[in-house]
């Protein structure tokens, strides 16, 4: 049922330094965009990029100006919704119907029950101006083996619609990098053709892991019958020897109109 959209999208994406356990964190790198996104059934998105800038404090002034320069005509903005949209963030920006164990086990995807415990959690209910009520409720995802590529959260879905409202989760363990290097490589076998990682650089870079902390996401309501991205946020952080990048991505949309009467031109592919 939903024909169109116009929306303006913003994005920042930060990425920090710190030396050892308890060193300060420095800000290394960051990018914030403003784009104005408008998409129609039919024709697709049209996105007008309004503002960029990027910061990489630690390059020379030199380099940083001529990086920013060509970082702030990249047209990547976040797009709020496009049929198809992986609503959970999960996953690139494409929902997949099944499980692929080569990347994060999707929750409520076919085969997930392999993978993951359920359990209904608290409900709620909204009571909106035209005093039509909407019913809430929580579901809880556990993993059923701590994994790398596996979540534990909470879902929140409109009883009425089946669509997602709100996500709050994470990944259930970090990420061994060299680990899962050594796992893919012996289930490639020798057909592959790669050579193993000399023992000499896994100690030199040793440990190498990566974590998701956080995963957040706000829906709206739209039209009183619409649940559009509101707000949706990533933390983390990886670690390489002694050295960790922190990071996060913050993503916010506003509507200036859902299904508005405005027409966009057909796109030429």
């Amino acid at each position: 049922a939903l024909i169109s959209y116009d929306a303006m999208s913003y994005q920042r994406i930060s990425a920090g330094l710190g030396i050892g356990a308890f060193g300060r964190d420095r800000l290394m790198f960051r990018r914030e965009d403003v784009a104005r996104v408008r998409w129609q059934r039919g024709v697709g998105a049209w996105v007008e990029l309004k503002g960029a800038r990027t910061a990489i404090p630690i390059a020379p002034p030199d380099a940083q100006d001529s990086a920013g320069r060509d970082m702030n005509f990249d047209d990547d903005a976040a797009i709020p919704y496009f049929p198809g949209y992986e609503s959970l963030w999960i996953g690139g920006g494409v929902a997949k119907a099944q499980v692929d164990e080569r990347e994060i086990v999707h929750p409520l995807a076919e085969g997930a029950e392999a993978y993951y415990t359920y359990a209904t959690g608290d409900s709620m209910s909204l009571r909106l101006p035209d005093g039509a009520a909407i019913h809430l409720r929580e579901l809880k995802v556990r993993p059923r083996q701590p994994r790398w590529n596996v979540v534990v959260g909470s879902l929140w879905f409109d009883v009425a619609t089946g669509q997602l409202v709100r996500a709050a989760f994470r990944l259930a363990v970090p990420m061994d990098i060299w680990a899962v290097a050594d796992e893919e490589a012996n289930q490639a076998g020798d057909s592959a053709g790669t050579e193993p990682v000399p023992a000499w650089v896994k100690g030199m870079l040793s440990p190498m892991k990566a974590e998701v902390t956080a995963v957040a996401i706000e829906y709206g309501l739209y039209n009183g019958r619409f649940w559009l991205p509101r707000l949706q946020s990533a933390e983390g952080d990886a670690q390489v020897s002694f050295m960790r990048v922190p990071f996060s991505v913050e993503q916010s949309y506003t509507y200036s109109s859902v299904n508005g009467r405005d027409s966009l031109p057909h796109i030429a592919v």
